[in-house]
């Protein structure tokens, strides 16, 4: 786009351009709509005050006259503009509006950033007013037209978003003030996108013209010619009482394209009927619910219009006749009342079943509804789950030939923020909110992360409602991005957005407190809290767990330690570890225990979904079935798995630590002046086909741990002893570490096979024990300080007075 292609196609839209530039559209529109209220409340005032005023009636009427004179003229005026508004062009008018007092030496961007549109686009990604004026004021690179040209440009048009992007890429200023403020060139991109569309959309609902608004308009008394369906009335109902047109509420906006979709095939003269299929039922009815609501606001085709919709009770209709005789009878006199009534759609939910059970009383559903399924008069939506049609329908093709399937898809991440833009537009004129672009990115992204029981699109619209309630219990209007994420960490307790001081303290010095609980694995926490501060810096992949490990080595060596002490440091609490044996999934039953089946829920879906997040220990997973690899497999690529209902579990809020005692004989039988490495056991572990490969390389690091050393026996001694002590010190009992103790836990618990386990377990027989038995005859009370004491090898309570 160069200078004079400019001026060539801004001759062709001139007079609209000139039209805003001394009227805006918005000042004309409030002319119009003045002139025509300041009229009619002079006509009243004219005919209630003419008789006690008569000297004024000439000038009321004159300017009634000339009100409405201004009013048509105004109108004629805005007809003109539109006859330019709306023609073709190479480059989108709002460009050319932009860029219409441009001069060769100008700034692009400031030409951009003072137009309406413009600073709509900078307002929506949470640019302030100051915050434009204040970085045009330190703009220093200048974007001029001879240099500037359209990039990413898919056809020969240059639309509104592609001349906002193309900037970007000119003015380094401006490149740079939205990095810092992070936003990625991406979002601003779609936010031009946004504002372009939501222009448009203002734009297209004056044209009234269009053959698709005429259509829409309501007929008058189309109703009364139509039936009543008396037999039907009995065994269905309206959709208007059904929960899901009641619970839809405004989520019916959401479905405009299915809705869309069905008006098309309800509009056909002949098998106009429709099968819905969709992973979740409900989906399948939110869409015809939406349906039913956009018929009872009277802005469907008009072939839908006017159309009641009843949902039949399939289940009422089989029990209620004993034999498939009377059965057909009803469903006959059912359907051929509901075609005679000439206005009805027959809703049937989940077909399938209807089909099998029709079957079973030997009716063959094909033969009864194919005469029905032809006509005009009446159409049936069918709703069924992708599963129920692949088992059952799919194969009936005789059946099948009478409906139009439309598969109604979950809503992926692009469907759903586009949804929301719109959704937002009602939110702010009800609520008197106002989101930024960066805060509805926000919402989807973290509805997809942080919440993976429900629906995508469901899970966004709570996120939102929630967010609105928050922002206005503060007398607040502004939605950002680290608003929505506050709400988000609130509910999860999961730390989100920019990283606070206490925050980053607690990152920095998380490998000291990590080492100050486990001893003698310098290497190893090393390698974990470097990923979990990429995790938290958000340079992790979000469609993976937090983060993945498999800790190899030796038993008792502190594997299990290790991710106690993170679940306590970096969740908040040791009660967010989440252990599972896998031992108990190893044989053939083993992955219908995990996930489940139709009828009951699995065992480690259950826990998952109620701990939401946290950090998971699979122990011992070489002991699993292959079938639980590759389960685990596919959660460490993808961050989530399946059950076997359907239903997603999220897993990417999860840290995943398994842990396997495979390579311990090579650990065990080491030179320790040549110890084992961490390459010598994966090698180890692929030699002996205990891990497949592609599962070793979805970890994100396979940590050794090393066998302990006497010279760290001392310090994990002390750490089991505190341990002690502060469960005691809940009891009001206080414990007092002696070198005595540390010595006799050294000496005893020291078996390099177990490494510090047998440790435990001398706290737990001999310590543990002791101070139990002394609670239970009332020699230990609240208050009391003790030691234990060495007696010739056998441990004895001391009391201190």
């Amino acid at each position: 786009m160069n200078y004079s292609q400019l001026t060539a196609q801004t001759k062709k839209v001139y007079p609209a351009i000139l039209l805003d530039r001394i009227v805006s559209y918005q000042s004309r529109k409030k002319i119009r709509r003045n002139a025509f209220a300041l009229a009619i409340l002079l006509l009243i005032t004219l005919a209630f005050a003419s008789p006690l005023v008569p000297q004024f009636v000439v000038l009321f009427q004159t300017s009634v006259v000339a009100l409405l004179c201004l009013y048509v003229w105004m109108h004629l005026l805005e007809a003109m503009y539109r006859s330019y508004f709306f023609k073709e062009t190479l480059i989108d008018i709002r460009v050319l509006k932009i860029l219409s007092t441009l001069k060769k030496k100008q700034d692009l961007t400031s030409i951009f950033l003072n137009h309406e549109m413009g600073q709509y686009t900078m307002f929506r990604l949470g640019f302030s007013p100051d915050d434009i004026v204040q970085f045009l004021n330190s703009k220093k690179d200048i974007v001029t037209i001879s240099e500037f040209e359209i990039i990413e440009n898919d056809d020969d048009k240059v639309s509104f978003a592609e001349f906002g992007f193309s900037l970007l890429h000119f003015d380094s200023d401006l490149a740079h003030e939205l990095k810092t403020r992070g936003i990625q060139a991406s979002d601003f991109k779609e936010t031009l996108e946004w504002v372009a569309r939501m222009d448009k959309k203002v734009r297209d609902r004056e044209r009234w013209w269009t053959r698709d608004r005429l259509l829409r308009i309501p007929s008058i008394g189309k109703n009364l010619a139509f039936g009543q369906v008396y037999d039907l009335e009995r065994f269905a109902h309206s959709i208007t009482a059904d929960p899901s047109f009641i619970q839809l509420g405004e989520k019916w906006r959401m479905h405009e394209s299915s809705v869309n979709k069905m008006e098309t095939v309800l509009s056909k003269q002949v098998g106009g009927n429709i099968l819905l299929t969709s992973k979740d039922p409900h989906v399948a009815f939110d869409a015809v619910a939406s349906l039913g609501k956009e018929i009872v606001r009277g802005t469907v085709l008009p072939a839908v219009e006017g159309k009641r919709i009843y949902v039949l009770d399939a289940n009422l209709l089989l029990s209620t006749f004993e034999n498939g005789t009377e059965f057909e009878s009803m469903l006959n006199r059912i359907l051929l009342q509901a075609d005679r009534a000439g206005n009805v759609i027959i809703v049937i939910p989940d077909f399938s079943d209807f089909v099998e059970n029709s079957h079973a009383l030997n009716i063959d559903i094909k033969d009864l509804l194919s005469q029905i399924l032809r006509s005009s008069n009446l159409h049936i939506i069918a709703t069924s789950t992708d599963r129920s049609y692949h088992e059952v329908l799919e194969t009936d093709i005789g059946l099948m030939s009478h409906f139009e399937k439309i598969k109604l898809a979950e809503f992926d991440e692009f469907q759903t923020i586009n949804l929301l833009e719109n959704e937002v537009l009602y939110l702010e004129s009800s609520e008197r909110v106002f989101f930024t672009y960066p805060a509805i990115k926000a919402i989807v992204d973290s509805a997809d992360r942080y919440f993976a029981d429900s629906p995508l699109l469901d899970k966004c619209l709570d996120i939102m409602s929630e967010v609105v309630s928050s922002v206005k219990k503060e007398n607040k209007s502004l939605i950002t991005q680290e608003r929505v994420e506050e709400l988000v960490s609130s509910k999860t307790g999961i730390s989100l957005g920019k990283i606070t001081r206490e925050e980053s303290s607690k990152l920095l010095h998380l490998k000291e407190e990590m080492k100050k609980r486990v001893i003698g694995q310098d290497e190893a926490i090393e390698t974990i809290a470097d990923a979990m501060l990429r995790a938290r810096a958000g340079l992790a992949d979000p469609k993976r767990p937090l983060g993945s490990f498999l800790f190899v080595g030796q038993t008792g060596v502190g594997k299990t330690e290790t991710a106690k002490t993170l679940a306590h440091l970096f969740f908040g609490d040791e009660e967010y570890m989440l252990r599972s044996d896998m031992s108990e999934y190893s044989d053939m039953k083993a992955l219908s225990r995990m996930i489940g089946t139709v009828d009951t829920p699995g065992v480690f879906a259950s826990k998952v979904r109620e701990k939401a997040h946290g950090v998971l220990l699979l122990d011992e997973l070489e002991k699993a079935s292959s079938q639980v690899h590759d389960l685990l497999l596919q959660i460490l690529d993808e961050g989530y798995f399946t059950d076997a209902r359907g239903d997603k579990v999220g897993m990417r809020n999860f840290i995943i630590i398994a842990t396997s005692n495979a390579g311990s004989e090579l650990i065990h039988r080491q030179d320790p002046a040549h110890p084992v490495t961490k390459s010598q056991i994966t090698d180890h572990i692929i030699l002996k086909k205990i891990f497949r490969t592609e599962l070793l390389n979805r970890f994100d690091d396979v940590v050794l741990f090393k066998s302990l050393e006497s010279k760290q026996l001392g310090p994990i001694a002390h750490v089991m002893i505190q341990k002690l002590a502060d469960r005691l010190d809940q009891r009001g009992i206080t414990l007092k570490e002696t070198p005595e103790l540390v010595t006799y836990l050294i000496q005893k618990g020291n078996d390099p096979r177990y490494g510090a386990r047998e440790m435990n377990r001398i706290i737990l027989k001999e310590l543990e024990s002791k101070i139990a038995q002394s609670l239970v005859l009332g020699d230990l009370f609240e208050g009391d300080t003790i030691a234990f004491t060495n007696n010739h090898g056998v441990l004895e309570i001391q009391k201190y007075s």
